[in-house]
């Protein structure tokens, strides 16, 4: 939460001319409700389910698109391994934990959460997704578009930006 995918992947998605695939827009349209409403109302378990849910949608559709999937999806093993698939190559945001918490607090769609916990949460979500994707970048003083550049490197780089998600 709060590292830039939704910005960074409208960039990506500009610069390849693919679908911008967001999962925070897909589980108001899906659910009818934000991360947060749905949390509140249905506990946290039931988010995550839900984010999970579309994630999946989005990892299936035959369409190659940029996607920029929930931050939980690091928490079940077989939601990280969507991102880890053979079609699918995985952009892991990082960045200092108390800076990515204070952008965090920002818009209304996103579930509160303390520093202490975010720490947590990030640290056990960068372990576990680190495992999985094929690149990590560090946001912490990037812009969007620098951190977009430099995936835009390692796409050329590997010759990656064939068909993959």
């Amino acid at each position: 939460m709060g590292s830039g995918k939704t910005t960074v992947g409208r960039l990506l998605a500009d610069a390849t001319g693919r679908p911008f695939f967001d999962s925070d827009v897909q589980l108001e349209r899906r659910f009818g409700r934000t991360a947060r409403e749905l949390a509140g109302t249905e506990g946290v378990a039931a988010l995550h389910r839900a984010e999970a849910e579309v994630l999946r949608e989005a990892v299936v559709s035959p369409e190659p698109a940029v996607i920029a999937a929930a931050a939980s999806v690091g928490d079940a093993p077989e939601t990280a391994d969507l991102l880890g698939g053979e079609k699918v190559l995985s952009i892991l945001l990082i960045g200092d934990p108390a800076v990515l918490a204070s952008r965090a607090e920002t818009g209304g769609h996103r579930r509160p959460v303390d520093l202490d916990a975010y720490m947590e949460l990030s640290e056990r979500r960068r372990v576990a997704l680190a495992a999985v994707c094929d690149l990590v970048v560090d946001v912490t003083v990037r812009s969007p578009r620098q951190v977009a550049d430099e995936v835009l490197a390692h796409l050329d780089a590997s010759g990656a930006a064939g068909e993959e998600h």
